[in-house]
């Protein structure tokens, strides 16, 4: 079964390669605009099939990412999921440190500086879910 990867980010010339890069690379993707799409698609997966990782952009109107992953995160402790089983989160922005510290605070697992190679993307992917070359 593929892995299930939602990614988050407004600006869609920058989602729809990177749905179909990954696509392309044997992962399942959703891909939502705005914040608020992807905390429904995110509760819908807790009672069905939850989502093996999250790429999540720190910019977007209304709904920030960072408010995403701290909804999330609460969400989780709030379901008393442990840190282990809970979902993987890698942030992206094109701000280099002055979100940084604010993400992993908020339990990002990683951060990812745009513009990005797909390729060193699809290498962080990859360390993220536990799969090997």
């Amino acid at each position: 079964m593929a892995k299930r990867i939602l990614v988050v980010d407004d600006e869609i010339n920058i989602s729809e390669p990177l749905q179909e890069f990954l696509e392309e690379n044997g992962y399942e993707i959703q891909s939502v605009n705005t914040g608020k799409k992807a905390l429904e698609l995110f509760n819908k997966s807790i009672s069905g099939i939850p989502f093996d990782l999250i790429l999540l952009d720190i910019i977007m109107p209304r709904m920030s990412g960072l408010e995403v992953l701290d909804t999330i995160r609460k969400s989780e402790k709030n379901r008393n999921v442990v840190s282990k089983d809970a979902v993987k989160i890698i942030m992206i922005s094109g701000m280099k440190e002055s979100w940084m510290n604010d993400a992993f605070r908020d339990g990002c697992n990683d951060y990812i500086v745009k513009p990005y190679d797909l390729d060193f993307l699809l290498m962080k992917v990859k360390e993220m879910l536990g799969e090997r070359d």
